[in-house]
């Protein structure tokens, strides 16, 4: 490790845009410390907020090569003078503590970098031998490197949850197999399916192999914890992915369009056009929403855009059927090409819409729940979200002959997986269709 300094620590004011106002704030901004090493970069929030704003002369309270509060500033009942130092107080703590472990020859994983500091600052409150406060630190440190997009991190933050209710006050050096079981016992007490149980057990043990890794757990356990099996009685992968592909046969699609939708429900309008445009290109809910007319090319009939999910540059062709819909709002004002609802309201009302078209067929799902093997019965109209548009679009495009290769070129998908459970499906529906013959 190379010899810091202060001046080595950036101090930043944390600015996020606000989506409601499509701005950024100026003002409770909190300061983090950014320090970089071997490779590493620890970002370590101060504790300290701060604004931005300009004053009558234009010039900003926060000096931004500095990285200090700016001179004569007055920020949230500090003075500039007082933010500097508590700032200046962090920074050296950085420094401090990268110097033990660089003279030491020590590593200095991030985590362990910035409960130093936290133990320098005599702001270390959490007892860091409790198993839960080290998986807290465990996600704080995948969210802060970015290593999990939004979903996981969500689904992390309901295991930690569920596992403060089962583990309590357990302390890390109490930690055997039986946690595994303790927490499998909770959640088939809560009616919890197989395959999800499966999965939460997955993650706990991906919790715990990067305890080891970090040391905080040593000896026996690790080799316990690896030949640990989380394998539960469930539907077969496969099968479990074709009962969560529910689309619409092509009269149902048509009975959807010419739906008479009254007056006052004026807003289906909206969710079933975009939801029909959605079945006649494949696009995701939120490619749907970022779709801006500037995307649409009219005179090649094409739409192109970058996917918000994987980040993947799409040329859709139109068809009747989809350019219709885009000409429907072309005038409109704004920006947006069609008018589309967030997901949560675009599900809701789909299933409103399916209700009142009457989209009855019969579909039951399986699953196991602890040694028992159950089915649940649905109406279609009660499995109507967003994505089921897409996955229409992906059946039908199949159906229709187009070979997997353009199908995933124009949905975007890569792994081609997917696309032979969407291919199987296409078999058994034809299975299907042929026993027509054994009633004639």
């Amino acid at each position: 490790m190379k010899p810091k300094t202060i001046s080595d620590v950036r101090m930043y004011p944390e600015q996020r845009r606000d989506p409601k106002t499509n701005s950024y704030p100026t003002e409770n901004l909190p300061v983090i410390a950014k320090f970089s090493y071997q490779g590493n970069r620890l970002e370590y929030n101060t504790g300290i907020k701060v604004q931005t704003s300009l004053n009558r002369k234009g010039e900003s309270a926060w000096d931004v090569e500095k990285g200090r509060a700016a001179r004569n500033t007055f920020h949230h009942g500090l003075s500039f003078s007082e933010i500097n130092a508590e700032l200046d107080r962090v920074a050296t703590a950085i420094i401090k503590v990268y110097d033990r472990h660089r003279l030491s020859g020590t590593p200095l994983p991030i985590v362990s970098f910035r409960e130093g500091v936290r133990q320098m600052l005599g702001t270390e409150k959490l007892r860091k031998d409790r198993v839960i406060d080290i998986f807290d630190l465990f996600v704080e440190e995948n969210i802060k490197t970015k290593k999990w997009k939004d979903g996981l991190a969500k689904h992390f933050k309901v295991i930690r949850g569920q596992l403060k209710d089962v583990i309590k006050n357990l302390t890390i050096d109490q930690v055997d197999i039986s946690i595994f079981e303790k927490y499998k016992s909770y959640m088939l007490s809560n009616g919890t399916r197989n395959s999800t149980i499966e999965n939460k057990l997955k993650r706990l043990k991906w919790f715990l192999r990067w305890a080891i890794r970090e040391g905080y757990l040593k000896g026996e356990i690790i080799q316990r914890i690896d030949r640990y099996s989380v394998v539960m009685d469930k539907i077969t992968e496969s099968d479990r992915m074709k009962q969560n592909i529910v689309f619409l046969y092509p009269d149902e699609i048509n009975t959807i369009e010419i739906l008479d939708i009254p007056d006052e429900k004026g807003y289906l309008q909206k969710v079933r056009d975009c939801f029909l445009f959605s079945c006649y290109t494949g696009l995701r809910h939120s490619d749907l929403k970022a779709l801006k007319k500037s995307n649409v090319d009219y005179e090649e009939d094409m739409i192109r855009l970058v996917t918000l999910k994987d980040n993947e540059l799409l040329a859709i062709p139109l068809v009747n059927k989809s350019r219709e819909i885009l000409l429907k709002y072309k005038n409109e004002p704004g920006e947006q090409a069609l008018p589309v609802f967030s997901n949560q309201k675009m599900n809701q009302y789909l299933k409103e819409l399916g209700f009142l078209a009457k989209l009855d067929r019969q579909i039951t799902k399986t699953y196991y729940m602890g040694t028992l093997k159950r089915s649940d019965h649905f109406e279609l109209w009660e499995l109507l979200s967003s994505h089921v548009g897409r996955r229409t679009f992906i059946t039908r495009a199949i159906e229709l002959g187009i070979p997997p290769d353009v199908v995933m070129s124009l949905s975007g998908h890569s792994d081609y997986k997917v696309m032979q459970v969407y291919l199987g499906i296409r078999e058994e529906r034809r299975k299907i269709e042929m026993q027509k013959f054994n009633e004639i």
